[in-house]
């Protein structure tokens, strides 16, 4: 009977750890969209649509793979990164366009450039932007730059308006502005510049993704003054 009596124990016990298990499995599985480290969920806010010259783009949300379709909705923490002879434009819902040049890997929401170049369009009137890599953010109202990043650091190069450069948390220079055809180059410790360059002709390959996304070109518009 002892026997009988330590057998129904255990099971009483296995019975109420299984209730345990299934409850905290719950509980996973309700956390909220976005929680954690990971990035953002499926619940998080739409940021803009997605265009891209090929298939050959991958787009990640909260860790996992999301199969690519022209005019996709991004939602914030999303990363997408092209491939080495995809562009890509992102079209953000305040109006904003950020194309992506070949081999190039950002995270949205505010853009985040981990690797490759981006050229950031600011169109609407009285719109501010902030890119940033590991080394500096770029922040700019009413203009257009490039920004491209990569293990040596970062350079920002202005096409047209003002954008101010700041370097991230514990950065050893101050914030400064630069405008039009004025060029920096640096990581977090130390920058170079600012320096004369021929803005346009460093962002030609915009003009390339444009006409292969059958876009109209984007320099023939009316500059922002």
């Amino acid at each position: 009977m002892a026997s009988d009596e330590i057998q129904a124990r255990c099971r009483r016990r296995a019975l109420a750890l299984a209730f345990v298990g299934l409850a905290l499995s719950g509980c996973e599985a309700h956390t909220l969209p976005g929680a954690g480290g990971r990035g953002a969920g499926a619940g998080s806010s739409v940021v803009g649509r997605l265009t891209a010259t090929a298939p050959d783009i991958r787009v990640e949300r909260s860790g996992d793979p999301v199969s690519y379709a022209p005019g996709m909705l991004l939602r914030s923490g999303d990363r997408i990164r092209t491939g080495p002879a995809t562009f890509a434009t992102i079209d953000f819902t305040d109006g904003n366009t950020v194309y992506m040049n070949t081999g190039t890997w950002v995270m949205v929401g505010s853009i985040r450039v981990f690797l490759g170049e981006i050229f950031t369009a600011i169109i609407r009137a009285g719109a501010s932007w902030e890119a940033y890599t590991n080394d500096l953010s770029a922040a700019a109202a009413g203009t257009q730059f490039l920004l491209r990043t990569d293990p040596r650091g970062t350079t920002v190069t202005v096409i047209d308006g003002r954008v101010r450069c700041t370097p991230t948390s514990g950065g050893a220079w101050r914030p400064f502005t630069i405008t039009a055809n004025q060029q920096i180059s640096g990581t977090v410790r130390a920058y170079s510049g600012p320096r004369p360059v021929d803005a346009r002709g460093a962002a030609l390959w915009v003009e390339e993704a444009a006409r292969r996304l059958k876009r109209a070109p984007v320099f023939r518009q009316p500059q922002i003054k």
